[in-house]
């Protein structure tokens, strides 16, 4: 569930990506631009803000989903390192992608939002101010370092659950080989009980 919930805000944080490259796209190749391109802006901010939200919110985020599972862990008295130490990286991972990168992303599109708020204050259209495009290039940058930690926090989490899931193979077939054994030496016990029990009966072999 977790790396589900952490792979489907990656693709929401790529979707902030996109708006914020396209809207710097357009308005360094206009020389004005409206409040339709202050909406696309407003857009993505908010979308900006609702991954952030995911990344932080201890009553529904994903800190509040790995607390919840340390906390289970601890009920049910499996308290051990091999258990906690994974989900405790993860929840130092996860903030460190929001204070390496996210903030300043966020920063960097609040800035771009305030100056054309700014800009079209008493119109409906207005030159574009070069520092308006100077911190969405900036939001990009950072956007892009996001998804690439983003992504390589997914792989070693995938990786870590493949090898999970072939230990578990493995420890399943050799209890399924030490199963058959342990049926084999029972049946081969129970033949030569019987076998013996029948030859008590039987008697010694007359003479």
């Amino acid at each position: 569930w977790i790396v589900r919930r952490l792979a489907e805000t990656r693709t929401r944080q790529r979707v902030v990506r996109a708006e914020t490259v396209a809207a710097r796209d357009t308005l360094r190749n206009a020389s004005t631009f409206t409040r339709t391109d202050l909406e696309r802006l407003a857009t993505a901010q908010w979308q900006q803000n609702e991954v952030d939200r995911v990344l932080t919110d201890s009553a529904d985020g994903l800190p509040a989903d790995i607390h919840h599972l340390l906390e289970e862990v601890a009920v049910n008295r499996a308290d051990l390192p091999a258990l906690t130490a994974p989900l405790k990286t993860l929840l130092a991972a996860v903030g460190a992608l929001r204070q390496n990168h996210l903030v300043a992303s966020q920063l960097a599109l609040a800035r771009a939002i305030k100056l054309s708020q700014a800009a079209l204050l008493d119109a409906a259209t207005a030159d574009v101010p070069a520092a308006v495009v100077a911190n969405l290039r900036e939001s990009v940058k950072r956007q892009d370092a996001l998804l690439r930690e983003w992504d390589q926090l997914l792989e070693q989490m995938q990786s870590r659950a493949s090898s999970r899931r072939r230990l578990q193979a493995i420890r399943q077939i050799r209890a399924e080989q030490q199963a058959v054994r342990a049926a084999t030496a029972s049946a081969a016990r129970q033949v030569y009980q019987r076998n013996t029990a029948a030859e008590a009966d039987r008697g010694p072999a007359a003479e």
